[in-house]
């Protein structure tokens, strides 16, 4: 195991063996949790270990299989010993491991873990994605808890939270009793500098409306704000609420309103939001921007495209599976089954290139090879822009830059950085962008990234370079705005120029490398 998966467990086994675990995507959270059995096992008295029942909960039917495959690969479990309790499977819960999905899991884990304990069985239970679990439904499978007495001479109870983003309204009402404090907490930052997962770059791309795009957003947003004024007199308790607990607010006043004007002013509001918040998502720039996106791309990209609308989903993909025919897949709720199984396998395979997704893809998912994910449209959701971001990182023996494009109508209420606080903690450690597409011209700009092209080409204007030179030049240097890598040092670029592969490549690594030079104040003379 990595240094801080060690010190991790070492922590959990100080605090009794429970606790969550607050961990970036990618740093290795499911070989701390086969690290954390192992570990349990051996120190466990020899009676007591072959009698410990191991229960797994996840969000979603695909990361029980993965489980499956990890205890199978890592840890060597045979297949028998393996339960799943999900959908129309239900094995008995018997086995040693057993691996629940929390929609089966909620009126049937809690029974199930108090048969084994009662019966003389150690348990230990993993939660993966654990912050899922804090609802009113999912906690019940925590209700066994009440039940277990810290005095009882029984075998122990033992507990493992794993998110990268464990924070929940009832952290501390519900994951904190059930599974214990959060004990430690691997971030962006510190990943990065261990070299566990690649480097990685994001971009924010700021978008325009159409003049009726903007017009429409107008009147709603003014139609919004004559309603808020409204709501607020009636409701001052209003005032100062964040934005989920606020709209939470008014779902309430909607569903037991106190009064008929109240309930209509509250409808009304969340109505137009909801308008406005179409426009938003719906707008003409978005499926623009990332068609011209893909075709900047190098062919051998592998491209996670997320969507908030299975239609806006079904759009992209019907155009996109014509620009790039055999290449293109689409993931979303509203697919059958067994399509959604045979989509994920072409892409992990590799037989497809570019996945279009929307929120079904947000957690969980392993996709090492990806290079590329662009958020077509996000929530204002910090967890989930978080878990986008953690489905691009990889291991950092992979050497090509994983790259985030985050698009934003810059004239509407949509926050204009992919994850305010990730860019403030890795300023100067990673590139956080900021670029501008055109609709009407289908163009990218980047005002930093041109100051350093314009003093590349008046360079080679003064050195008197042929015009053939200087234009293919030029060409390199558009091709790489796109890309971070003129973040590479000068040997990094000479490095590649003299291994490339063809004379275009070679040329296009020249060309970075001058940028780079352009960037440091010291093209040669």
């Amino acid at each position: 195991m990595f240094p801080w998966q060690e010190e991790c467990l070492d922590i959990w086994f100080d605090k009794g063996g429970k606790g969550i675990v607050n961990v970036v995507t990618g740093a290795g959270k499911t070989v701390l949790a086969l690290g954390a059995v192992a570990r349990l096992e051996n120190r466990l008295a020899v009676e007591q270990a072959g009698a410990l029942k191991i229960k797994i909960v996840v969000p979603k039917v695909f990361l029980a299989h993965q489980w499956a495959r990890n205890l199978h690969e890592e840890l060597a479990v045979p297949p028998n010993d393996i339960g799943f309790y999900c959908g129309t499977q239900k094995d008995r819960p018997t086995r040693k491991y057993m691996i629940y999905v929390v929609n089966s899991a909620r009126y049937a884990l809690s029974g199930h873990v108090l048969a084994d304990y009662q019966n003389g069985s150690p348990v230990l239970l993993i939660a993966d994605e654990c912050h899922h679990y804090s609802s009113p439904e999912n906690s019940r499978i925590f209700d066994f808890i009440a039940q277990l007495s810290p005095r009882d001479p029984a075998p122990a109870y033992y507990a493992l939270g794993l998110s990268a983003t464990p924070e929940t309204a009832a952290f501390n009402e519900i994951l904190v009793p059930a599974l214990g404090p959060e004990i430690f907490r691997y971030g962006f930052a510190e990943a990065l500098n261990a070299k566990i997962i690649s480097s990685f770059a994001i971009f924010n791309v700021k978008l325009q409306f159409t003049p009726a795009e903007a017009q429409q957003y107008q009147d709603l947003s003014e139609q919004l704000t004559r309603v808020l004024e409204n709501l607020l007199h009636r409701c001052p308790f209003l005032l100062g609420l964040k934005r989920p607990r606020f709209f939470a607010r008014l779902e309430q006043l909607v569903r037991e309103p106190e009064d008929d004007e109240t309930a209509a002013l509250a409808a009304s509001l969340l109505g137009l939001a909801g308008r406005r918040k179409e426009v938003v998502y719906r707008a003409e720039s978005r499926q623009s921007c990332v068609r011209d996106l893909l075709t900047r791309m190098p062919p051998s990209s592998r491209v996670l495209i997320f969507s908030e609308r299975i239609g806006m989903a079904d759009a992209l993909y019907e155009e996109l599976k014509w620009l790039f025919p055999g290449q293109v897949g689409c993931y979303h709720s509203d697919m059958e089954d067994w399509r959604r199984k045979n989509i994920l396998r072409k892409y992990q395979e590799g037989e497809i290139r570019i996945l279009v997704a929307c929120r079904a893809l947000d957690e969980g998912l392993n996709v090492p090879a990806t290079d590329i994910g662009i958020i077509a449209a996000a929530t204002s959701s910090n967890r989930q822009r978080i878990q986008r971001l953690g489905r691009i990182l990889r291991s950092a023996d992979q050497k090509r830059m994983a790259i985030l494009y985050y698009l934003y109508i810059g004239s509407s209420n949509e926050e204009q950085d992919l994850v305010a606080g990730i860019s403030r903690d890795l300023t100067g450690i990673i590139p956080v962008l900021d670029l501008a597409y055109d609709l009407n011209s289908r163009t990218f700009a980047h005002a930093a990234y041109q100051a350093l092209v314009d003093l590349v080409l008046a360079y080679a204007c003064r050195k008197g370079w042929k015009g053939e030179a200087i234009g293919e030049i030029g060409r390199n240097l558009e091709r790489g705005k796109l890309s971070c890598d003129w973040w590479l040092s000068e040997q990094e670029c000479r490095l590649k120029s003299r291994s490339a592969s063809s004379r275009s490549e070679r040329n296009y690594w020249l060309s970075m490398r001058l940028l780079v030079q352009a960037g440091l104040g010291r093209l040669p003379e």
